[in-house]
């Protein structure tokens, strides 16, 4: 038989058990208090810093490539050093400004990351060399408690009129305090990345929300000359020309120095104008990270763990742990692909960690709802009473519960095992043909005897109902129909392998287990010998009807003889002898009949009787034989008042078939001794012992008698299908030669 391991048919859930209905309402309290969970988690963030580790893990592994029209014009320590440490003077901006102009070696921007807020004596120079370029500026913004909004502080009015764009350099801080990205409008005033690379739609599509940028590799870098280096023109200054220009502090000791997934909280950071540039660089390629908002987010993580909680349901745990996997490594999988190749953040952690809370949970549950199940059955089982608690004294070697649960689990499986092996075993050895239906009619067992009626090869594969049915030339709906009809006419002929017809009466045995399951055995009786013997008994009666008439006739003839002569005393005498004659035929003929019926009998109608009382009337009715050889009959009863369930009249003709022939063939003039005694057989059951003895004159035929006394035509046969059909036993012992003794032993169950 073939066990489908799809726990349910996929078109419908059946409910039909509590555990069932208690299984799939924690199912649906778990599916919500999940979903709700997630769509806190999302709402909230919770689980954005774990995204963050997984980013910069991406991130890692992005080798992208900077724009090489961005350069860095590095405040580094050389550099303070050389020019005469901080603040710089503008005039040496100015300176720098001056001979890019004049030279014609336009930059497409520049930029100051570098805020300009107090006024200083040089701000006239640096604002007219400034408004010689496309510049941009910062503004620094903060927060005022006061006032209770952001406050804008700008470069001075002279400088500020100069600039072409006003912008902030704010780099937005994330839980962690690294730095990934940056909102590229606060405050209405544009990024500064934003106002260089002139992307002002940007502004419109993302407004005032945050936008993450891939920071470009430290050992990748961006073109970075040192101030000093630029203003002694160590470097053509034709380098400058249609470059973005970042003007900004590299140096440590001036502080302007951030947390990054390169440099880490404890080493020295990285400089804000690499940030700058790296966000300059997306922009100006177009690959600025798109992140995903909450409501993407929150529909793609519940359709995942739904797909999840929904295999928790259908799937076997093996199937369900593989679609687990899946969906989780899906989910990672597809985060590096949109961030590696669409530049597009989905945080795949709320998935991820909501499938590591739900699963432990829901595994939890279903263990504790095992043992809860293990030990029910177990109880109805009548296993054990309760799993005994551990007590203070007591140490088990193996103290978890489903262990302990799944070793009486283990009895019980291996007693229901046991019998439904000794089922399939007593189904097997069955002489009938027989199989087994399930509530389907699925075909579910086939005994060896059904078997046999089909070619040896004929079960290699499995078969259906219908294709054995269809073999044995019928079909389920006619074998229905067979069913229906009267006892009698339940016939149903079947070809066999070895090419004879058989006749076979057709049973059906329905057993229930539940309202809604049950078993059907049907079972195919051969009744070929049975209706033979039929038939032959229908013929034996009517040639026994046909004997009967002869010495009925013959007694009506000599009746008329007696009649016509009766003044002749001699021929009267012999027609009377005659009629005795015949009379006596004919009633051993009936007693031969009604006998042979009774012993045949499958099961006899017993009566309690003293067996003492049958060996009286078996005594009393050969006694005239006995007299005739001058033999007598001595019983011995050693014990007394035994009695015994048998069928009477049977039994008393065994008692004077035996004693016919020990007369018959005895010694004449000696002693027929029967003694009655108890005894116990091996296993220990109480039974009658009678053993006959006598001195034998004719050893030789000890089973035949004479016609005239051989028990009505009943002989050896008769009596030890009587004995057999009474549950006893019969032994015979007979010698060789002429006077020896004969000894036939009989023991009977007693009855109590």
């Amino acid at each position: 038989m073939r066990i489908n391991i799809w726990p349910i048919k996929p078109h419908i859930i059946k409910l039909n058990r509590a555990d069932d209905r208690r299984f799939f309402g924690e199912w649906c309290g778990l599916t919500f208090i999940a979903i709700v969970a997630l769509a806190l988690a999302v709402a909230l963030n919770i689980f954005t810093p774990l995204g963050n580790i997984f980013f910069d893990g991406v991130q890692r592994m992005r080798v992208q490539a900077p724009n090489n029209k961005i350069i860095i014009v590095a405040i580094d320590d050389r550099s303070l050093s050389e020019l005469g440490g901080w603040p710089l003077p503008r005039n040496l901006y100015a300176r720098f400004l001056q001979e890019l102009a004049d030279t014609g070696n336009y930059p497409k921007a520049i930029g100051f990351d570098i805020l300009m807020i107090d006024p200083t004596i040089h701000d006239l120079e640096f604002a007219r060399q400034i408004s010689r370029h496309k510049s941009v500026l910062p503004a620094e913004l903060h927060f005022d408690e006061k006032k209770g909004e952001v406050v804008v502080s700008s470069p001075p009015l002279t400088i500020a009129k100069s600039t072409a764009t006003i912008s902030h350099v704010n780099v937005s801080f994330d839980e962690d305090g690294f730095i990934r990205g940056s909102n590229l409008m606060e405050s209405g005033i544009p990024h500064f990345s934003v106002a260089m690379s002139g992307r002002q739609d940007l502004i419109n599509n993302h407004g005032d929300h945050y936008s993450r940028f891939s920071l470009i590799r430290p050992e990748i870098g961006f073109t970075t000359i040192s101030l000093s280096d630029a203003l002694q023109k160590n470097y053509p200054l034709s380098i400058f020309k249609d470059a973005y220009v970042l003007v900004g502090s590299t140096a440590p000791s001036l502080g302007d120095h951030y947390p990054s997934i390169y440099a880490g909280r404890q080493k020295s950071g990285t400089p804000g104008v690499i940030f700058q540039a790296s966000l300059l660089n997306d922009l100006l390629q177009n690959s600025l990270i798109t992140q995903a908002t909450p409501w993407v987010q929150f529909c793609l993580y519940a359709a995942g763990l739904l797909t999840i909680l929904v295999g928790i349901l259908l799937l076997a745990p093996s199937t369900e742990i593989i679609l687990t996997l899946s969906v989780t490594i899906s989910a990672l999988v597809a985060s590096i692909f949109l961030l590696l190749k669409l530049n597009y953040w989905l945080d795949p952690m709320p998935l991820v960690v909501a499938v590591l809370v739900v699963k432990p949970i829901w595994a939890w549950r279903r263990m504790n709802m095992v043992i809860l199940f293990m030990r029910e059955r177990a109880k109805e089982m009548q296993l054990i009473e309760m799993v005994p608690q551990k007590t203070r004294h007591e140490h088990y070697l193996v103290q978890d519960a489903v262990l302990q649960y799944s070793s009486i689990l283990d009895k019980a499986i291996l007693m229901a095992k046991n019998r439904l092996d000794s089922f399939e075993k007593i189904i097997n050895e069955l002489p009938e043909a027989m199989f087994v239906l399930d509530a389907g009619g699925k075909l579910l067992l086939v005994n060896m005897r059904f078997r046999s009626l089909f070619p040896k090869e004929y079960f290699r594969n499995d078969v259906t109902i219908d294709a054995l049915l269809h073999h044995l030339g019928c079909s389920l709906k006619y074998l229905e129909g067979l069913l229906s009809l009267p006892p009698g006419e339940k016939y149903l002929n079947i070809k066999g392998v070895d090419g004879l017809t058989k006749e076979y009466m057709v049973h059906r045995v329905e057993i229930h287990f539940e309202p809604s399951n049950s078993l059907a055995i049907i079972m195919f009786v051969e009744v070929t010998e049975l209706l033979q013997f039929q038939a032959q008994r229908d013929r034996t009666l009517q040639l026994l009807s046909h004997d009967m008439r002869t010495p009925v006739a013959s007694i009506l003839t000599l009746c008329r003889k007696i009649v016509a002569h009766n003044s002749l005393q001699e021929e009267g005498d012999k027609c009377l002898l005659d009629i005795s004659s015949h009379s006596r035929r004919l009633l051993s003929m009936m007693d031969d009949f009604i006998l042979s019926i009774w012993a045949d009998e499958s099961e006899y109608v017993l009566s309690t009787v003293l067996f003492e009382a049958l060996l009286d009337q078996a005594i009393y009715g050969v006694r005239v034989l006995a007299q005739e050889r001058q033999m007598t009959i001595r019983v011995d009863e050693r014990d007394a008042g035994i009695f015994v369930q048998t069928q009477t009249r049977l039994m008393e003709r065994v008692l004077i078939n035996l004693l016919v022939n020990a007369i018959r063939h005895g010694r004449p003039a000696t002693e027929i001794v029967v003694r009655i005694s108890l005894g116990r057989t091996d296993h220990k059951l109480q039974m009658l012992r009678c053993e006959f003895t006598n001195i034998v004159d004719q050893p030789h035929d000890l089973t035949q008698v004479e016609t005239e006394h051989k028990g009505f035509g009943l002989g050896t046969n008769f009596i030890d299908r009587v004995i057999i059909q009474h549950h006893g036993q019969i032994e015979r012992h007979f010698p060789v030669d002429p006077g020896g003794f004969a000894k036939i032993t009989l023991q009977l169950p007693v009855s109590h």
